[in-house]
């Protein structure tokens, strides 16, 4: 059993390198307040150890933001592949239920655009709105029946932090 939610439990492993970069500092500065030579040594190398860890981990978050857009497209034989290190996958064009452009904002700092394509079997996809490729798949949305260009291109304008549903499939 434990107390901690996911949501938050996954925070703190995202933040983890940071948290230990800066306990290891503060101990480091623990020492360097110490008179004696070895426990300055002792502290300089804690000191050290820590900026590691912090350097460390604001490169990964520096670069998390850029991995956002890295990736690429492709649309044949009627599926939808997002390649990426990360968040890849797969979708087929028959599977759609719904396309919607989300805005996702993360934290303070950035507010992201998603293409967010749901399929019937609870699948989706999601990738960035400036990924390499991704005329391919505005093209390849000419297979699904009434497809609304006009509320595509007001939902690529549109500056509004809120999501919008471009597509959605008819059931009868």
């Amino acid at each position: 059993m434990t107390f901690i939610r996911a949501e938050a439990w996954s925070q703190i492993k995202r933040y983890k390198d940071c948290i230990v970069g800066i306990l290891i500092s503060l101990v480091g500065v623990k020492f360097l307040l110490s008179i004696y030579w070895p426990n300055i040594l002792v502290g300089l190398l804690f000191l050290f150890l820590g900026t590691t860890f912090l350097v460390s981990f604001f490169r990964k978050y520096i670069t998390s933001d850029a991995l956002q857009n890295v990736g690429f497209l492709e649309v044949t034989e009627r599926q939808i592949i997002y390649i990426h290190a990360i968040n890849g996958g797969e979708i087929s064009l028959d599977a759609l239920k719904r396309i919607s452009l989300i805005v996702s904002a993360e934290g303070n700092f950035v507010n992201s655009r998603f293409w967010d394509l749901e399929g019937d079997n609870y699948e989706s996809l999601r990738f960035p709105v400036a990924v390499s490729g991704v005329d391919a798949f505005i093209d390849s949305l000419i297979f699904l029946t009434k497809v609304n260009y006009g509320a595509i291109r007001i939902a690529l304008d549109s500056q509004n932090e809120e999501n919008i549903l471009v597509w959605e499939k008819i059931t009868l």
